[in-house]
């Protein structure tokens, strides 16, 4: 009597003990490529991002300003325009150029002496 051929099981592509290996490899690898992507920026990337001081522009035409000063103002620097005697000061960021606040102008009265209000 002829034997008959047995069936026997497929060989997979990978070992059985290799794919848990492989599995923990790609997580592993997945989890560099998104913590690279997520780093901290080094020291060039950092001085890069910095901003460089800004010079304080000249008013374009002395005569039309009435003053310009500089102060430091709750630990920021900050410039001061008023362009008549009389009117409003403006409060500007000297480091970003933006407008802080619009100060009223003093009152210029004159000193209140006292008099007698009676005869």
């Amino acid at each position: 009597m002829a034997t008959l051929p047995t069936d026997r099981p497929r060989e997979t592509a990978l070992p059985a003990w290799l794919l848990l290996p492989a599995a923990v490899g790609l997580l592993a690898g997945g989890g560099l490529a998104v913590s690279w992507a997520y780093r901290e920026p080094t020291a060039p990337e950092v001085a890069a991002a910095v901003r460089t001081a800004r010079a304080l522009p000249r008013p374009p035409d002395e005569a039309g300003v009435y003053a310009v000063t500089t102060a430091v103002e709750h630990g920021a620097r900050v410039v001061k325009v008023r362009v008549t005697a009389s009117g409003d000061e403006l409060i500007v960021d000297g480091e970003t150029g933006r407008l802080i606040e619009a100060r009223p102008c003093k009152p210029t009265s004159g000193v209140a002496t006292p008099g007698f209000l009676a005869p």
